[in-house]
C-alpha cells in the first residue's frame, strides 16, 4: 500500500483545500504568537549557554566531565567540529520552535499562581531550551 495516497489526492488537488485555513484569522494569530516566543527563546541566549557554538577549554572539559583536554590537542578542534558545529547548523535554520515555546506558554499561563514565579523563569527558560536542542540532537 506504500504510496496509495498518492492515488487519492493529488498535491494540485490538496494545496487549494489548504488555503483557506492557511489564511484564517486565528492560525495567524497563533503565528504571531509563536514567533514571539520564538524571538524569546533565541534572543535569551539559552541554547549558546546550554551548548556553546564553540567550546573553549575549561567549557569542553566542564562538558565532558573527568577528561582533560588542551586547545591543542586535536581532539579538542574535532569535538567542536563534529559536535557543536552541526547541532549549531541545525539550530541556526530556525524554526518555529514549537517545544520551548509551549514550555514558555505553560510558565506565563501558571506564572501568577506561583508564589516565586520571577525565581524559577530562568528554570524554565534553560528547560524549554533543552527541549529543542533535543528535539534537534
Amino acid at each position: 500500500m506504500k504510496g496509495s495516497w498518492k492515488k487519492l489526492i493529488s498535491r494540485s488537488q490538496f494545496v487549494p483545500l489548504m488555503k483557506p485555513f492557511s489564511s484564517a484569522p486565528a492560525v495567524n494569530e497563533g503565528l504571531n504568537i509563536l514567533k514571539t516566543y520564538s524571538d524569546v527563546i533565541d534572543g535569551s541566549g539559552v541554547l549558546e549557554k546550554i551548548m556553546p557554538r564553540k567550546f573553549d577549554q575549561a567549557g569542553l572539559n566542564q562538558f565532558i566531565g573527568g577528561i582533560q583536554f588542551s586547545q591543542n590537542d586535536p581532539h579538542f578542534e574535532a569535538i567542536n567540529k563534529g559536535l557543536c558545529d552541526p547541532l549549531w547548523d541545525l539550530l541556526d535554520r530556525g524554526g518555529k520552535r514549537w517545544r520551548p515555546a509551549m514550555a514558555m506558554m505553560v510558565y506565563d499561563i501558571y506564572k501568577d499562581q506561583l508564589p516565586n514565579a520571577d525565581e524559577i523563569y530562568n528554570q524554565v527558560l534553560t528547560a524549554a531550551g533543552l527541549c529543542e536542542i533535543v528535539h534537534n540532537a
